[in-house]
């Protein structure tokens, strides 16, 4: 019997991100046993920082480079090198308001540091190619890139981080696994003779950012409600809770992996179907 196109990419994001969310459990389970709670709740909050800074590198790019990628209605080539431009150059401002946060408001020295190593993330963040991929439909190679990205991660916590002490190399194992993402995403994109052209002007990167906002407006409410209570445990000086709401909350997101599985996957295809229609 033969698969279809959708089913395949509901299997591979499935797999893929059912994989994901269980190294992810992993790493949580390995890290609240092993950092204890003041230390597992200052990465937390680090990464909570981090979050707010990747709303602000990303918007809405991915969802609008996959729906035009998925169009084919453009210079692709051209599109692609605007739009990681465009990602590329927010990231580094985000980058920038990150770290003066972290050096001029955070007042706990361990998650200063964890917050300055984990803003890092963001270059490779910005290079991420999946919305290319799955504009195209070709959802194993960003399930593959996503699960390569938490083995590293996994690994690495495993053989850097002993004790409390050691919490800096979380943060650096999560540079390297989302390094270790961009590299194969970039290598499957050139290997499979894809291209990227230099961006046609300045005016085309701003209209990418102006259309991209609307697409990711309801994330960007979405992400600013989830990480809140962080902040706010922040500024009661409680880390060691924050800790032991942050084991909790990992669970959880471990749990919402259907929805994503329909609007990866389906979101192309009714793209696709848009672009035709309007055409």
């Amino acid at each position: 019997m033969k698969i279809s196109l959708h089913s395949k990419n509901m299997l591979a994001i499935f797999g893929g991100d059912s994989l994901a969310k269980v190294l992810g459990f992993l790493v949580t389970a390995y890290l609240a046993r092993t950092v204890g709670d003041v230390a597992f709740g200052s990465i937390h909050i680090a990464m909570a920082a981090l979050s707010y800074a990747i709303i602000v590198s990303t918007g809405g790019i991915p969802l609008f480079g996959t729906r035009e990628i998925a169009r084919n209605t453009l210079n692709i080539p051209q599109f692609t090198g605007e739009l990681l431009t465009t990602r590329l150059l927010l990231s580094l401002i985000a980058m920038a308001v990150l770290m003066a946060y972290a050096f001029f408001l955070q007042t706990d020295p361990s998650i200063r540091k964890l917050t300055l190593i984990f803003s890092l993330f963001l270059l490779p963040n910005g290079a991420f190619l999946d919305w290319y991929f799955q504009g195209k439909s070709q959802m194993g190679i960003v399930a593959t890139g996503r699960t390569l990205q938490m083995v590293a991660y996994l690994l690495l916590v495993i053989l850097l981080v002993s004790a409390s002490e050691d919490v800096v190399w979380v943060a650096w194992a999560w540079v390297a696994g989302a390094a270790v993402n961009m590299l194969w995403l970039g290598w499957r994109f050139f290997r499979n003779g894809f291209m990227i052209s230099p961006p046609s002007s300045v005016t085309a990167l701003a209209g990418i950012w102006r259309s991209s906002l609307p697409l990711g407006l309801a994330t960007i409410l979405s992400q600013i409600v989830l990480q809140l209570p962080f902040f706010y445990l922040d500024r009661l000086n409680e880390p060691g809770i924050a800790g032991q709401y942050g084991a909790a909350f990992r669970l959880m997101l471990a749990l919402l992996v259907i929805d994503r599985i329909f609007y990866t996957v389906f979101y192309p295809a009714i793209s696709r179907i848009s672009g035709k229609t309007n055409s």
